[in-house]
């Protein structure tokens, strides 16, 4: 860990905890501020940056600052009025991320995500794109191993539609076929979102998805702290440790507990060590938000599931993927006119259109195939380049027990 990025991560303790140790010393604002964009906390640090100097490289970016967060307010403002459209019509709607951890910051407004996250039953998927189409979304197909589709607004911006927490694969094989949504929704702070359990274990293992196949941020770490003693009187912290120490993943968490107190002034949520804590923040720093800093980051994603494979799955990793592209085939083949209905809209108007509709159905049906066959072939036929950034990041991995 670089000392521009302690710098950075001192600003954004007090810009996300109000916790402010702030050296008296010659910062490189201009670096701290790169760093920050690149942990996607750009906000959150320079909301404290430009209170502390008026140096011009922090004060010239005062007015982009102030424009960005009112466009978020806007928007996040116009999607409360769609929710409530689509709620209108009966059909329940979770928040899951976002303005659900938002509210825990210190400065609440500077928390900016790239997208919302919103989760409905399966049922009611098409319902809810045709919804958001009469609001001017371009919405996309899910596969059918997909956890969400991508619905665009060229002014609200990227909603994920989520029909489940997880990518069949990923939750299958990285946490032992456990979706670990085990409780009805609950409204916590009038937002309708996951149980104060599920929501935490959620939201850690958002974090382990993108340390463990991408990158992760520093906001990641405060969005489960922070979630974590929101709510630590309520989460049943029993079934917390039992899926975690399962699935391995008790010591990342440790880490988590860890690095929240001695950089963030974060209370523990319990009392645990982790010797590892450095280690994890270089990691963050060398890995930027999304991976963006690692060349072939996506690789990771392969890597761990080949190694993670032999720990919850028996037999031959070939016929296992075979087997799933031929579940997913068999899924699609049985679609039910209901469902084409709600697919195609111009079904509405009589099955005479029916011909056009399996025509565009098959049609989908084979790109589907197509692409999750190239997915298992690449799994099973995957050897990873020389990388030494990715070499690193196994080690850790490994350090941490989490293979």
């Amino acid at each position: 860990m670089t000392e521009n990025f302690e710098d950075m991560l001192s600003f954004y303790a007090w810009g996300a905890t109000g916790y402010k140790n702030i050296k008296e010393k010659d910062y490189n604002y201009s670096e701290i501020l790169n760093l920050a964009k690149k942990q996607g906390v750009f906000h959150i640090v320079y909301s404290v940056l430009k209170q502390y100097t008026d140096s011009p490289e922090v004060v010239n970016l005062n007015t982009l600052y102030l424009m960005s967060v009112l466009k978020h307010q806007e928007q996040s403002a116009a999607i409360d009025k769609i929710v409530e459209k689509i709620e209108r019509q009966g059909i329940e709607v979770c928040h899951i991320k976002g303005k659900t951890l938002s509210s825990l910051y210190y400065y609440p407004e500077t928390r900016i995500s790239g997208d919302t996250d919103l989760l409905v039953a399966e049922k009611d998927e098409i319902r809810v794109k045709r919804i958001l189409e009469e609001e001017g979304f371009k919405t996309e197909n899910r596969s059918d191993d997909a956890n969400h589709s991508e619905c665009i607004h060229k002014d609200l911006g990227l909603i994920e539609l989520h029909i489940k927490l997880y990518y069949d694969i990923m939750k299958d094989v990285w946490f032992d076929s456990d979706d670990m949504m085990h409780e009805p929704f609950q409204e916590i702070d009038g937002i309708k979102t996951l149980s104060v359990t599920d929501g935490f274990i959620y939201n850690f293992m958002h974090a382990v998805k993108h340390f463990l196949s991408n990158g992760m941020s520093v906001r990641h770490i405060t969005d489960v702290l922070l979630y974590g003693n929101k709510h630590k009187d309520r989460i049943d912290f029993d079934r917390v440790f039992k899926t975690l120490e399962k699935l391995e993943y008790k010591k990342f968490l440790d880490g988590f507990v860890v690095i929240g107190e001695k950089y963030f002034n974060i209370k523990p949520l319990y009392q645990t060590e982790n010797e590892n804590i450095e280690l994890i923040l270089t990691d963050i720093e060398e890995s930027g938000i999304f991976g963006k800093n690692i060349e072939k980051a996506g690789a990771l994603f392969e890597i761990y599931t080949d190694l993670r494979f032999s720990t919850f799955k028996e037999g031959n990793k070939t016929e296992y993927l075979t087997a799933w592209r031929r579940r997913n085939i068999l899924k699609a083949v049985s679609y039910s006119m209901e469902n084409m209905k709600k697919k195609y809209t111009f079904m509405e108007k009589g099955n005479k259109y029916i011909i056009k509709a399996w025509t565009l159905h098959t049609k989908d049906i084979i790109e589907k195939a197509l692409k999750r066959k190239k997915l298992a072939k690449d799994f099973i036929e995957f050897k990873p380049a020389e990388n030494k950034a990715l070499e690193k990041k196994i080690e850790l991995i490994k350090k941490l027990n989490m293979i």
